[in-house]
């Protein structure tokens, strides 16, 4: 079982920015009607402005396991952002091992029926409500990543 805090992600958005812009990035802020369709950034890459959702993992570094929530709040039967999100690109900053890897999101949902399959479905407690994913190895989400940031500080 997972424990996890509802703004956890928030708390990192402003160091995912950081990161992004010494790279070259010019993260845009959105609004909330964005954020509520998995959107947290637009980035420009090359000559296009492409949506993104940042997903910090603390656990995965211990776990060697990622969480991909399918439901997101149990007791409205509310779907998780990898059913929801309209980002192109996943995100995913790991802050214990200074990395910030790229993943498309059509990659993951792709291949979520079959990991459906194989792995197994976990609640993450939140205070108010539970959260449902599957817990994938970190190397079958990590085979996709197209672009990695090794970072310091």
């Amino acid at each position: 079982m997972h424990s996890f805090i509802g703004s956890f992600n928030r708390a990192y958005e402003g160091r995912i920015d950081k990161f992004l812009i010494k790279e070259g990035y010019a993260p845009e802020a959105v609004s909330m009607e964005f954020q509520r369709r998995g959107i947290d950034r637009y980035l420009t890459i090359g000559n296009e402005r492409v949506p993104v959702e940042y997903k910090a993992e603390t656990r995965v570094t211990d776990t060697g396991n990622y969480f991909l929530e399918t439901i997101s709040v149990d007791k409205d039967n509310k779907p998780g952002w990898v059913e929801y999100s309209e980002a192109l690109y996943i995100i995913y900053y790991l802050p214990l091992e200074h990395k910030l890897f790229f993943v498309l999101l059509s990659d993951i949902k792709d291949n979520m029926a079959k990991w459906k399959e194989l792995y197994p479905e976990k609640i993450c407690r939140n205070k108010t409500y539970n959260s449902l994913g599957i817990i994938v190895p970190r190397d079958k989400i990590e085979y996709y990543k197209i672009k990695e940031i090794n970072i310091s500080g």
